[in-house]
């Protein structure tokens, strides 16, 4: 840290007029590194009037709901993954995202969809689709090609190549945050004053932890 400031570039490497600076006025719902630590994935929702730095250069208009802001850490610049609609118009709490290498997940448990993105391209590829919901949403990548899916009580572990759900598991408390463990084999969630954790494979109840005040949970060791 050199405690300097410095311009902010687009992704094409040009500086960031004075003037077009994005002011993000959405709601930060949720932000996840990539494995390299080296960008910062951020889902915004609800941002009234936001405007993009592409929208700000060229005089056109942003009317969407939620977006994933890009912040490459080191090459200082910034993209704006833009979801598709009706991401954004649920509750806040229902939307949660993941990032594995080149992947990125964006869930929303109101609509019960599932966007998938190239972390390459910055590219919707498709939105998948699980039955709809109204609970908090997390997400989870594993090792094996699968993705763990919460909304409220319930946990879907998807085929991440063809979004077919192999298994729901239904807990006691809605879901406060996933993750694995470093092998894989057990699947770590956030509960109400607790943490549990599964059998990642069959989703056998294998343990419990009391966590006072627990809000979500973000990493295990």
């Amino acid at each position: 840290m050199t405690g300097k400031l410095y311009p902010l570039y687009t992704r094409d490497k040009k500086p960031v007029p004075e003037g077009a600076e994005e002011q993000m006025q959405g709601r930060g719902r949720q932000a996840v590194y990539s494995a390299d630590r080296q960008t910062l994935y951020t889902l915004y929702t609800h941002q009234p009037e936001h405007q993009h730095t592409r929208n700000l250069l060229n005089g056109t208009r942003n009317h969407v709901h939620a977006f994933v802001h890009v912040l490459h850490l080191a090459e200082r610049w910034a993209y704006c993954l833009d979801l598709p609609d009706p991401f954004g118009r649920g509750p806040a709490e229902g939307h949660a995202l993941a990032v594995d290498g080149n992947r990125l997940a964006v869930l929303d448990t109101a609509s019960g969809s599932i966007a998938h993105a190239d972390t390459e391209t910055l590219q919707i590829e498709r939105v998948a689709r699980i039955p709809a919901g109204r609970g908090p949403g997390s997400l989870a990548y594993s090792a094996d090609a699968r993705l763990f899916v919460a909304d409220g009580n319930a946990v879907h572990a998807l085929d991440r190549n063809t979004d077919q759900t192999a298994a729901t598991w239904v807990l006691s408390a809605p879901v406060r945050g996933l993750r694995l463990s470093t092998d894989g084999a057990r699947l770590y969630a956030g509960g109400q004053n607790e943490v549990v954790w599964l059998d990642a494979a069959s989703g056998e109840l294998r343990g419990r932890a009391r966590v006072g005040g627990l809000t979500d949970l973000l990493s295990v060791k």
